[in-house]
């Protein structure tokens, strides 16, 4: 059907007819608008033509096997699509990061500032304590350093401990009280020459001098008093470390295993004379040595002992084969017993009895200093 005034012709599918009726034009209505009718034979198409038949007023595109390319538009391939598609979404992801960078910048620099404050206010605190309590660690390290010297004193050496005993007084003394518990006096040392020679105050001094120096002690720390000729002399240490440097002293005289440094001065005659230096001692530590040394000797006198008996001083212990064998209690002025190692004792074959009535003879013979 066609419409009035309606530009070009309009045209619809052939009828089903059969190729007679297209050989002879039957069934067709050429007047009224519709397609030629189709040739009974499609004829041969020229290589390079094209195979559509040529109609008026239409165009034929040939998209060469691909999608065809939309009007206007130059010809893009696939991999220029995904560039600019890369491109535009790059664009919109670097936006996204630079307003998401800005809008948390803020908030994380106050949370690290935060945090740096409160660790910063933590470590003040920790230095705070510690300086607070560096007098007590001070006072702490004092009392190990005066454990430890304590423990490095020779037991074989003469010793300044504490008097023990009944009588021994527990109160601050006065002009009543007994000076034979007294402290012995930590920074004074005594020089006693062998057999009382007596020898210049300038030779000894000397020879102190050297000992001292020797044992990394300033003369300076200490002084040197006597009389210009005589056979005793005595030395005091002086200084906040006077107690330190005079144990100091005393210990670096000691070559281990019962040997001493050579202590010796000339007398006026140019002769050598040996002399010892010996601590501060209370009337109750001179008496135990006292009495240690008279026991050796009557256990020695013994008949039928062959043995070596050695005095540890400190203690007023002797010693057989270097085992205890009995240590003396000084108890006061007048009283003094025996404490035995009963097994040294049966092994060496000595009567208990008959050593404690030599011993309380010696008490009672007055051998107190």
């Amino acid at each position: 059907m066609v419409l009035a005034g309606e530009r070009g012709v309009r045209s619809r599918s052939p009828h089903n007819a059969d190729t007679g009726d297209i050989d002879t034009g039957a069934g067709l209505d050429m007047g009224r608008g519709r397609a030629p009718p189709l040739p009974s034979s499609i004829p041969d198409i020229p290589q390079g033509a094209s195979p559509l038949p040529d109609i008026p007023g239409a165009t034929i595109v040939d998209f060469g096997g691909a999608s065809p390319t939309p009007p206007g538009s130059a010809n893009i391939s696939l991999a220029s699509v995904d560039k600019i598609v890369e491109k535009a979404f790059n664009n919109q992801i670097s936006t996204f990061r630079d307003s998401m960078a800005a809008a948390l910048d803020a908030p994380i620099r106050a949370v690290v500032t935060t945090a740096c404050a409160e660790q910063l206010q933590a470590v003040e605190g920790r230095l705070t304590s510690l300086e607070s309590g560096q007098n007590k660690l001070l006072e702490e390290v004092a009392k190990i350093n005066l454990a430890v010297a304590k423990m490095a004193h020779s037991p074989s050496a003469p010793a300044l401990p504490t008097p023990y005993g009944a009588s021994q007084p527990t109160s601050a003394g006065d002009v009543t009280t007994s000076p034979f518990w007294r402290t012995p006096d930590p920074t004074c040392l005594f020089i006693n020459v062998h057999d009382r020679v007596k020898l210049s105050l300038r030779t000894i001094y000397k020879s102190f001098v050297e000992l001292a120096t020797d044992a990394n002690i300033a003369e300076s720390d200490y002084t040197f008093q006597g009389d210009q000729l005589d056979n005793r002399f005595d030395v005091k240490f002086t200084g906040p470390a006077a107690a330190k440097h005079c144990l100091q002293f005393y210990q670096s005289l000691q070559l281990g295993r019962g040997r001493w440094k050579t202590q010796e001065a000339s007398d006026p005659s140019n002769n050598m004379h040996r002399y010892y230096i010996v601590p501060d001692k209370n009337p109750a530590q001179v008496r135990k040595e006292v009495l240690a040394k008279q026991l050796q000797k009557g256990i020695a006198g013994l008949q039928g002992w062959a043995k070596d008996i050695f005095v540890r001083k400190s203690s007023g212990t002797l010693l057989v084969d270097r085992r205890p064998l009995v240590s003396i209690n000084v108890i006061d002025e007048n009283q003094a017993s025996l404490v035995w190692s009963h097994a040294n004792r049966i092994s060496n074959g000595l009567d208990q009895g008959a050593i404690e009535q030599m011993f309380r003879q010696l008490v009672d013979g007055g051998s107190s200093p």
